[in-house]
């Protein structure tokens, strides 16, 4: 399963919806979210808007965390705020309470921060970077995964660079061709073990 979320910012902007086109292309089987944090619950899908203040958000994840306890649940998405000052570069420092308030709601809603591949920083002004863009899952989703990898993906258009979230069940195996043994029909459990 791979997901991408990309803060797009200009979707109708030929040069994003090309950028787009080739993401897709490039990263095959791909589920795309585009411009807004999401929420997957067991495959249930919760949008949140703009229209929503922060404080809101952290209140309706942890109304999530308490109707859903240690179910799988991961969250991917620009929380426009980030975890400490190791997350910026250029500018002010960021505010301390509000990094306070985004951790303590990873640790109220048993969030981990997935490491991330690739760029450090997830949105840029050309003075300033900042990790505001990231996956956030809790241990159980994280341990229903035999393969799990959050890479940043270059900047293209956007200010904002997308986020891949890839994950795998199973692990890669060598295809080998299907062989029947006529021998087989011989045997008088056969018909039995058939569909």
């Amino acid at each position: 399963m791979k997901n991408l979320y990309w803060n797009a910012r200009g979707i109708a902007n030929g040069d994003t919806k090309r950028a787009l086109k080739n993401l897709v292309l490039l990263h095959k089987r791909l589920f795309v979210c585009i411009a807004e944090p999401f929420v997957l619950v067991n495959s249930i899908l919760v949008s949140y808007w703009r229209s929503m203040s922060i404080r809101q958000l952290w209140n309706e994840l942890g109304t999530i965390h308490s109707q859903y306890g240690v179910g799988p649940w991961v969250v991917l998405g620009d929380f426009n705020c980030v975890l400490g000052a190791h997350e910026k570069r250029g500018g002010g420092p960021p505010i301390a309470s509000s990094c306070h308030d985004f951790q303590k709601m990873c640790d109220n809603c048993e969030l981990i921060d997935i490491p991330t591949k690739g760029l450090s920083f997830t949105w840029s002004n050309r003075r300033t970077e900042v990790r505001l863009d990231r996956a956030l899952a809790n241990l159980n989703w994280i341990e229903s995964w035999y393969s799990l990898e959050c890479c940043t993906l270059t900047r293209v258009t956007s200010d904002h660079c997308p986020i891949l979230l890839s994950c795998s069940r199973l692990l890669s195996v060598a295809k080998f061709p299907f062989r029947f043994q006529s021998m087989w029909l011989q045997m008088p459990t056969v018909t039995t073990q058939l569909p």
